[in-house]
């Protein structure tokens, strides 16, 4: 790509129209369109939206929280530069962006934002927030930046992105983490404290966290969007019971429930007070590796298990049918994926055996396997350890409420069977769980000599055939060395009581409450 095709090439423009995950069809997949939720009731103010989440953050700090169910917490807190749409095409948040030439990103904010403590978000907060994300030693997110060399600000609301090489994928980044902005204000006076009392720009203002019990927030009274938001705030109840969580949404008590298992979707269908829609999302069930481990170092350990998985059985039991197989960390709806590609690793206990045979465990291979202790997770692993009874593998289940800190931080545990939730940008999940520093590659090796330079290769160049080609031998050769077992895409089903208005699934999977009301 020659500079002049990128000269004023913004990610808005007609150019960028067709980055959609599937041409619009994932709008149509949910069934509720943003018309039939409000119904052409016009919004209207008040209301304490009740939140049923399934599992306590890790912290609220969006440059060091590490688990899935932060983000949910923190987008009602914070802003993003960039935002996304229901197909994860991005759209302005904080700021619009363009690219004057192949290797400069530049941000212009809009005016007259402020933090919740009253600091400007300005271009000097701006390249504070970018500059501790890409510094700080406990920051979870420097991967998502590694192509960028410095921060300048060139305006009191403009601020350039210098590249190291071309990167078509930051604009997308930053709708997720990077792109939260906090108060450099809060952050310098709370230190490691700030992982507990967040201070963004967005329509709620943290007030309190009682851990295993909720998250509240309450109305941002000088919100930049002068509109909103409608609710006075939202209560996340963290309720790890996902039945406990169902009965409250039905009772009244709550008032919105995501990732309902599938088991429960046709029984909450039954209530007449409630709306029960399943969207396609990025999530993909998965089973990751600590390839420190003397016997996950060896590929042929790591293929045995990729085939003794039964990945249709265990989609078919966990999903209800609303899953699907897959054989990479793409979803089939996402436009990267290529349907030509054949998974390698079908399911074959009879390879299993010989694998391992071959790798010196014959008799058998023991291994301690990280799991969240809800009934939803033992039901997986149950199907997990069945398979890999069949070729030889006794597994020491090992569930824990904080599942990434035991298996990452504390290295406890030898395989984790957990779903990676996605990214906005596939090179960002590509580069999160491959990249020999970042905080998600928990051996922080690279089984795969070439990784970072074929993930650097999906996200050169902004032409989306290209980049499907990219992600395509990326593919391949991250398949070959075995390095992970992805199993299924799941379906996210939401369940809301019907006076609650407004809401809209997108392909990200975790719900915002953008724009919610109470009829």
């Amino acid at each position: 790509m020659t500079t002049a095709d990128w000269q004023g090439l913004n990610w808005n423009g007609s150019r960028i129209s067709r980055r959609t995950f599937v041409g619009g069809a994932l709008a149509a997949a949910s069934g509720v369109s943003a018309h039939a939720q409000t119904e052409g009731l016009k919004p209207k103010r008040g209301g304490i939206l009740k939140v049923s989440t399934y599992l306590n953050p890790s912290r609220l700090d969006p440059v060091t929280g590490n688990s899935a169910v932060d983000q949910t917490v923190m987008w009602s807190m914070f802003d993003t530069l960039v935002d996304f749409d229901q197909n994860m095409k991005p759209k302005p948040g904080l700021a619009k962006w363009h690219y004057p030439d192949p290797k400069t990103l530049v941000f212009e904010l809009f005016p007259n934002i402020t933090f919740h403590d009253g600091t400007p978000c300005d271009a000097a907060a701006v390249k504070w927030n970018l500059d501790r994300a890409m510094t700080l030693k406990r920051s979870v997110i420097k991967p998502d930046l590694v192509s960028v060399e410095s921060v300048e600000v060139t305006g009191p609301l403009t601020v350039a992105l210098h590249l190291k090489q071309p990167d078509t994928s930051i604009p997308l980044m930053m709708s997720d983490r990077p792109g939260m902005m906090s108060s450099p204000t809060a952050v310098q006076s709370l230190g490691d404290d700030y992982d507990r009392k967040p201070c963004g720009t967005g329509q709620f203002k943290f007030v309190s966290w009682a851990d295993g019990d909720r998250v509240i927030v309450t109305r941002n009274e000088n919100y930049w969007k002068k509109d909103l938001p409608y609710l006075d705030g939202t209560v996340f109840r963290i309720m790890t019971d996902y039945s406990a969580g169902a009965r409250a949404v039905s009772a009244g008590e709550n008032d919105f429930m995501f990732l309902v298992p599938p088991r429960l979707m046709s029984v909450m269908q039954r209530d007449a007070n409630v709306n029960v829609v399943r969207f396609p999302s990025m999530r993909i069930m998965n089973i990751h590796f600590n390839r420190s481990r003397e016997s996950l170092k060896d590929v042929r350990v790591r293929k045995a298990i990729n085939y003794a998985v039964d990945k249709v059985g265990f989609t078919r039991v966990t999903t209800e049918g609303t899953g699907d197989v897959v054989c990479s960390l793409i979803p089939p709806q996402h436009w990267a994926n290529d349907p030509t590609y054949k998974d390698p690793y079908a399911y074959d206990p009879d390879k299993a055996r010989a694998l391992l045979k071959e790798a010196g465990y014959g008799n058998g291979l023991e291994l301690g396997m990280v799991i969240l202790p809800d009934a939803e997770y033992r039901k997986r692993a149950d199907i997990v350890m069945d398979n890999f009874s069949k070729v030889g593998i006794k597994i020491n289940l090992m569930p824990v409420q904080q599942s990434n800190n035991t298996f990452i931080d504390q290295q406890k545990g030898d395989i984790y069977l957990v779903a990676w939730p996605g990214r906005p940008e596939l090179t960002q999940t590509y580069f999160q769980l491959h990249s020999k520093d970042s905080y998600y590659n928990v051996a922080h090796d690279t089984p795969l000599a070439n990784i970072e330079e074929l993930i650097n290769a999906t996200r050169l160049s902004e032409d989306l055939n290209e980049r499907r080609k990219a992600f395509a031998a990326l593919t391949r050769a991250e398949r070959e060395f075995a390095i992970y077992t992805p199993i299924c895409a799941e379906q996210v089903v939401y369940a809301w009581r019907k006076n609650v208005k407004g809401f809209q699934p997108s392909f990200m999977g975790k719900p915002k409450f953008d724009g919610v009301f109470f009829a």
